[in-house]
């Protein structure tokens, strides 16, 4: 996630004493006279300036709760940008950590724009590979200033029950052992996961998407293959991009 004083009947406070002098009744004695060459003396009522309404200070839109965002990272005086990265995916570099550098003290400045674990890089400036945003981070010259975009998921139940133990999840899993989770990489057409897409249309996992824990266990990698080989429930939490 840019006035003339008036009485309360809309009359000018000027209008009100020239009104009221010359309803004085004019008399013999040359009464209503002076009362009129009194007024005249009278010093004119003082106009006030409309008042100007100052700037509003603007806001810097905090970061999305899940979805993409782009922001431009200060790196002068810095040798890294501190992040420690899971690049099991091969297009999408997942933030596991966020150590002293570029990115923490931007946080430090920028508390409703931080940089957090389980956000993507989609690019790194002109970088948008694995490849690439690795050699980018280890680059010897660093720029005074870099673009990321990133995208942060959102954390979504998914509920599978097995018919038959053997029954397939109907995806393909991309993992290593220090992975952070498994990764999705493809779905195929029948499966219990494609089934569960085709009756939650709006919670739809993906690939790119990450099963980051199982029955409510946070788990290795293969730790993880293994319960959902075994297990007939499968309670997942997914990280949905």
């Amino acid at each position: 996630m840019w006035c003339c004083v008036e009485k309360d009947d809309g009359t000018r406070m000027e209008d009100s004493i020239v009104n009221s002098v010359s309803a004085l009744p004019e008399t013999g004695n040359g009464q209503g006279k002076e009362a009129k060459e009194v007024a005249t003396q009278l010093p004119p009522a003082k106009s006030v300036e409309p008042v100007k309404a100052k700037p509003a200070t603007p806001v810097v839109p905090a970061k999305p709760d899940f979805g993409a965002f782009s922001l431009l990272i200060p790196t002068r005086d810095f040798a890294s940008l501190g992040l420690v990265l899971d690049t099991t995916s091969d297009s999408r570099p997942m933030i596991t950590e966020v150590k002293p550098g570029a990115v923490r003290k931007f946080n430090e400045l920028n508390p409703s724009q931080s940089i957090m674990p389980y956000d993507v890089i989609l690019a790194l400036d002109e970088a948008t590979s694995v490849k690439e945003i690795g050699e980018k981070l280890s680059s010897a010259e660093f720029p005074t200033a870099m673009a990321m975009k990133l995208s942060r998921p959102r954390r979504l139940p998914v509920h599978l029950c097995k018919i038959k133990k053997a029954e397939s999840l109907g995806v393909k899993l991309e993992y290593r052992d220090d992975s952070m989770g498994v990764v999705i990489q493809q779905l195929n057409t029948h499966g219990l996961l494609p089934r569960w897409n085709a009756e939650n249309l709006k919670d739809a996992v993906g690939a790119g998407d990450r099963i980051i824990a199982v029955n409510g266990k946070r788990a290795s990698s293969p730790e993880i293959v293994e319960m959902i080989k075994e297990e007939s429930k499968l309670d997942f939490t997914v990280l949905k991009y």
